[in-house]
């Protein structure tokens, strides 16, 4: 016989290989698609507040909706410490 039948070792390697560079990566994309926990929703409301007390203008910031039936949440954030917020329902 002058082919081989069988599979190298060397082969196995690679394969092996290349299928855990798509594991890790898959693992790394799918990581960044979550939705951010609740502590990090609340350091972004107070950094918006913080922002727009010190710069002396309001400030947007747009939260993904943290249930499914709610929709966007719009929040602005006044120079005075008021906030005013709506949703994607709320009529204009």
């Amino acid at each position: 016989m002058s082919g081989s039948q069988g599979t190298t070792l060397v082969e196995l390697m690679v394969a092996l290989l290349i299928l855990a560079l798509i594991a890790g990566i898959s693992v790394i994309a799918v990581q960044g698609l979550r939705r951010p926990a609740a502590g990090e929703i609340a350091a972004m409301v107070n950094e918006a507040g913080r922002r727009a007390i010190r710069d002396g203008r309001p400030v947007r910031l747009l939260l993904d909706s943290l249930t499914p039936h709610a929709g966007p949440r719009l929040l602005l954030f006044l120079p005075d410490g008021r906030v005013l917020g709506r949703t994607a329902h709320d009529s204009i």
